[in-house]
């Protein structure tokens, strides 16, 4: 995501934590509104540009990262279609999603 909005990389160590919540599908972890403000953060949510693999997720995990009033908001991790997800990050992997790249 630092990728796609590169001012994001200075505001990642100043992000605390509230609270998350594990959906079974997917989890969102809210976080403090503290002085970690994105200058340039946008309106709408920004999606993550590339795959999560993981062990047990048959499609894998996407995310969206939401901001209020340029903080960073909200991470939502949700796996596509029908598959579970128990918030186990054992033996994940990225891979490029190339539908995201074709212009």
């Amino acid at each position: 995501m630092a990728n796609q909005l590169p001012t994001l990389l200075p505001v990642i160590s100043k992000l605390q934590v509230s609270n998350r919540e594990l959906t079974g599908v997917g989890s969102f972890t809210n976080f403090e509104r503290n002085n970690a403000e994105v200058p340039d953060a946008i309106a709408g949510p920004l999606a993550l540009d590339f795959h999560v693999l993981m062990p047990g997720v048959q499609h894998g995990l996407g995310a969206l990262l939401f901001f209020d009033a340029n903080n960073i908001a909200v991470l939502e991790i949700f796996a596509y279609g029908d598959d579970a997800w128990t918030g186990n990050w054992d033996g994940y992997a990225f891979a490029v999603n190339l539908a995201s790249t074709v212009s």
